[in-house]
């Protein structure tokens, strides 16, 4: 989304979680008095989603299983696909792994590319912890950085979690943020490397 706003300042973007998506259509569909008032609240819900250039829905696997909400965004997708614009859905499984989703909303993921997102690997996972600590304006040393990523391998959020836990308690107690405060602010124990 960043990017294609930093290329294409004009195009409309809009960001949603599957959740957020489901629970305002939910919303949306109970909280009307009349017939009249409903369809112009959907229209309002439908156009807040349709009348983007890019759609990005975050956690797509959270609609399985979920009737209605499934159905809004396979006609929300067919709208979008067939006036030329974009539609991205990020998930934390591959499509393969979905089984209640409906063959007619399976096919349009699968019209798609699908990308697996691996974890970062290490020089990365530096680089992002730096950078989060830049923008958090509490710079780190390259030896914390460092420290940081190796601990948390595995979760960019959980990286940036322990960095913002261990930089506020540093924060807090008015002390530079080294290795050995982390270790300590975090609770991580010295790992003993065992002989085999």
């Amino acid at each position: 989304g960043h990017k294609i706003l930093k290329n294409f300042p004009n195009l409309k973007i809009r960001y949603t979680k599957a959740e957020e998506f489901g629970n305002k259509l939910i919303e949306t569909l109970t909280t009307n008095k009349s017939t009249l008032d409903l369809n112009e609240k959907m229209k309002k819900f439908r156009d807040m989603h349709r009348n983007v250039d890019v759609l990005l829905i975050d956690d797509i696997q959270w609609i399985e299983g979920k009737k209605r909400t499934e159905e809004e965004i396979f006609n929300t997708f067919d709208a979008l696909y067939y006036a030329g614009k974009q539609v991205v859905f990020a998930s934390d499984r591959p499509l393969s792994a979905f089984e209640n989703i409906p063959d007619r909303l399976k096919s349009r993921f699968e019209w798609g590319i699908e990308a697996n997102i691996k974890v970062p690997n290490l020089e990365t996972r530096t680089e992002i912890v730096k950078r989060h600590a830049i923008l958090s304006n509490y710079p780190i040393s390259d030896e914390v950085a460092l420290f940081l990523a190796q601990e948390f391998s595995t979760n960019v959020r959980e990286l940036e979690g322990a960095y913002n836990k261990a930089s506020a308690i540093a924060s807090i107690e008015g002390v530079e943020l080294t290795v050995e405060n982390a270790k300590e602010f975090l609770n991580l124990k010295e790992k003993k490397k065992k002989v085999t």
